[in-house]
């Protein structure tokens, strides 16, 4: 690789609860590689289905066209994550059902 040559490598979102799933969803719209990493498999098989497990108004039209153009996906082997990854970030809820809405 020439010194003026950037590597690109992916990033992986540890935690596919709002803030994550919006995070790596942002990110795969930037052009970057992104996998999202989630013990729950309802989160792990939204993205796999092109669709976002919750309601937030913009986030529709980013993730189908991220996981159709291949920069984004999603899994439970982190490992397998991290493998491909040059970059980890951990995303976690403070609430007990990050599915929930707040309340006040």
């Amino acid at each position: 690789m020439h010194s003026n040559e950037v590597m690109q490598s992916a990033i992986t979102v540890i935690g596919l609860g709002r803030i994550g799933y919006v995070t790596a969803g942002c990110l795969a719209k930037t052009g970057q590689q992104v996998w999202g990493v989630d013990s729950n498999a309802e989160r792990v098989a939204s993205v796999a289905a092109e669709h976002t497990p919750f309601h937030e108004n913009l986030l529709q039209p980013i993730i189908e066209p991220a996981v159709k153009a291949g920069k984004l996906a999603a899994t439970y082997d982190l490992r397998l994550a991290l493998s491909h990854s040059s970059i980890s970030r951990v995303i976690r809820s403070s609430r007990q059902n990050s599915w929930e809405p707040m309340r006040d």
